[in-house]
C-alpha cells in the first residue's frame, strides 16, 4: 500500500474472470510476495554493500511477473491472473525494464527502506535523495533462525546446560556460542566488541561506540533490556544495565547539523503524503523518524512551491 500511496500513476486491479476473489485472497497472496521477497534477501551476505541496480537484474528472472515466481509453475501463466498491476489505466508491461521497477522494484526499495531499516536490519545509502545500495545485518539469521557454532573439537565434552551458557564478569560478557541462539549474538554484537574467541568460548566486551551505532539505528534502552531478557533468559546484571542507562541518558543531548533544513510533520502519515506530492525524497538527508526529517536548504523554495500547489499552506519559521 506504501508503494501505490508514493507512485499515484499505479493502481492495484482485478480481473473481471475472478468475481469470487476477495480481500481475503489478496491478504493471502501478498503474503506469499513478501515472503519470497525475505526469502531471496535472506540468501545475501551480511555487511556488504549491495547495489539496488545489482539486486534488480537478479530479481527479474527470479521476479518475472509480481503475482508469481520463476519457480512457481503451477501459478506462471502468460494468461493475467485474479489481480494485477496497471500503470496509467493499462496492465503493467513487466518485460519493460523501467515499468518492472516500478512494481516489483519499488516494493523491493519499500520493505528495505521501511521494516527491515526500522528494525535495524538494513542500512541504506543515498545518493541525490534515492536509496541507491543497501547493506543487510543479520537478516538470514534471523529469517532461516539459525545458530552459528564453531565445529566441535574431538572428544569434546558435551554442552553445558542452558543454566551455564553466559556468564557476566564486570563489563565482560562470556558465552557459549554453540548454547545462545544467532540472535543472541546479534544483541551482544549491538552493544559490545567481540575480544576472544575459541571453540566453546566467545568473550565481549560492553562497548560505548558499538552502543552508540545501535542508539542511531532506532534501539533504544528498553529495547536492549528486554531483548537481553528474552534472549539469554536471565536479566542483565546491574554492572551491564548501569552502564547502558548511562550511555543511554547522554546519548542524543548534543547533534551539530550545518545547511539543513528540519520539516516537522504532525501526524505519521504526512510524511508518505510529503514523498508522493513532491520532490521531497530527491532531497531528502535523513529520516530521523515518522515526523522529523532532515533536508537540503536549498530545497525549502522548492517543496514550498509544491506543496502550495497541491493545496497545502506550510508553515516555515527560523526556530527550532
Amino acid at each position: 500500500w506504501d508503494l501505490l500511496r508514493e507512485t499515484p500513476e499505479l493502481s492495484l486491479r482485478r480481473s473481471w474472470r475472478y468475481i469470487h476473489y476477495r480481500p481475503k485472497h489478496l491478504r493471502h497472496a501478498l503474503a506469499y510476495l513478501r515472503n519470497q521477497l525475505l526469502r531471496v534477501l535472506a540468501c545475501l551476505p551480511d555487511d556488504r554493500w549491495i547495489m539496488f541496480s545489482d539486486l534488480f537484474a537478479i530479481m527479474r528472472f527470479i521476479w518475472p511477473r509480481l503475482d508469481s515466481a520463476a519457480w512457481d509453475r503451477y501459478r506462471f501463466k502468460p494468461q493475467q491472473g485474479a489481480w494485477f498491476l496497471a500503470y496509467k489505466g493499462r496492465p503493467l508491461n513487466e518485460k519493460d525494464r523501467e515499468e518492472w521497477e516500478k512494481a516489483q522494484g519499488g516494493l523491493i526499495r519499500q520493505v528495505l527502506s521501511g521494516p527491515l531499516h526500522w528494525l535495524g536490519l538494513a542500512d541504506l545509502y543515498y545518493a541525490e535523495g534515492e536509496p541507491v545500495a543497501f547493506r543487510l545485518h543479520g537478516l538470514a539469521d534471523l529469517y532461516l533462525d539459525r545458530r552459528e557454532a564453531p565445529p566441535l573439537p574431538r572428544r569434546a565434552a558435551p554442552r553445558r546446560p542452558a543454566e551455564d551458557a553466559v556468564a557476566v564478569e564486570g563489563q565482560r560478557i562470556v558465552v557459549n556460542p554453540a548454547a545462545v541462539s544467532a540472535q543472541a549474538h546479534s544483541l551482544l554484537d549491538k552493544i559490545a566488541r567481540l575480544e576472544e574467541t575459541s571453540v566453546d568460548r566467545f568473550v565481549y566486551r560492553l562497548d560505548a561506540q558499538a552502543t552508540y551505532e545501535a542508539f542511531e539505528l532506532g534501539a533504544s534502552l528498553p529495547d536492549l533490556l528486554a531483548d537481553w531478557e528474552r534472549l539469554l533468559s536471565r536479566p542483565p546484571s546491574p554492572a551491564i544495565r548501569e552502564q547502558l542507562t548511562a550511555w543511554w541518558e547522554t546519548y542524543g543531548r548534543v547533534r551539530i547539523y550545518e545547511d539543513v533544513t528540519v520539516i516537522e510533520f504532525g501526524d505519521e502519515y504526512a510524511l508518505a503524503e510529503m514523498k508522493a506530492i513532491t520532490d521531497l525524497k530527491k532531497y531528502l538527508i535523513a529520516e530521523i523518524s515518522p515526523h522529523l526529517v532532515l533536508i537540503q536548504r536549498k530545497a525549502v523554495p522548492i517543496l514550498a512551491a509544491q506543496l502550495e500547489r497541491a493545496g497545502y499552506t506550510p508553515k516555515q519559521t527560523d526556530k527550532v
